[in-house]
Parts: structure tokens; sequence; C-alpha cells
């Protein structure tokens, strides 16, 4: 994710993925789907819930993709990823998701790309 994202070394400490977003964004997550269920010994999973499943804790590694940076559903799970402690990586254009990845040091991709989210979505997963 993200060409030359610095990730935190306990990162590497994660059994399984989780994906969320919303409409546009959840294509996004389609495709890292994909393409990590042919690469990654861990379980990917793709959320299109305003809730996370069950199962994220402290080794959880969760995206939040939002290309607005204000689905309100994605801000959710980022409120919750959080309070269960989970790794997270923030991909959005702006929005509160970037001031508030910024504000607490987690790390996040910016999407630069015009656009409604339904029709940038190869270029969110090409930043990503």
């Amino acid at each position: 994710m993200g060409i030359g994202l610095k990730l935190p070394a306990d990162y590497k400490k994660v059994n399984k993925i989780l994906i969320c977003g919303m409409g546009g964004s959840a294509i996004v997550g389609d495709l890292l789907l994909g393409y990590l269920k042919l690469e990654s010994s861990l379980p990917v999973i793709v959320n299109r819930d305003s809730h996370l499943p069950a199962f994220v804790d402290r080794q959880t590694l969760v995206f939040l993709i939002t290309y607005s940076g204000n689905t309100m559903e994605t801000l959710h799970n980022y409120h919750d990823a959080l309070t269960r402690k989970a790794k997270l990586v923030a991909v959005t254009s702006g929005g509160k998701m970037q001031r508030e990845a910024m504000a607490k040091g987690i790390p996040w991709v910016k999407v630069q790309a015009d656009g409604l989210p339904r029709l940038v979505w190869d270029y969110c997963f090409f930043q990503s």
C-alpha cells in the first residue's frame, strides 16, 4: 500500500486484514482483496458496514478507504478500530479522516484524483 509508506514495526504482528469502505471506495477494497488473497497468507475481508466485525483486535490491520475523507460509516469504523487498538492505515483524498490520521500519527495514503469516488476507484487502487 502506498509507495514509500512507512509502517510502524508492530504492524508486522498482524494476523488478519480488514478493508473498510463504502460505495466506490469499497470497490478499491474488492480489488485489493482479489490481489491479497493470492499474495497474503493472512485472511482478508472487505467490510461495507458501519460496524466492525467482532474479531477486530490488536492483531488486525485495518485499511480505512474513504475518498472524501468524510464518509460517516468509515469514520465510525476508524473510531471503533482505534478503541480496539487495531493497526490502521487510512486511504483518503482529505477530509476528517486525513486530519484525524495526521493528528494521531496513523499511516495514511493521500489519494490525488479529481472526480466522484465511483469514477476514480481505479486511481485510488493504484495510488494505494
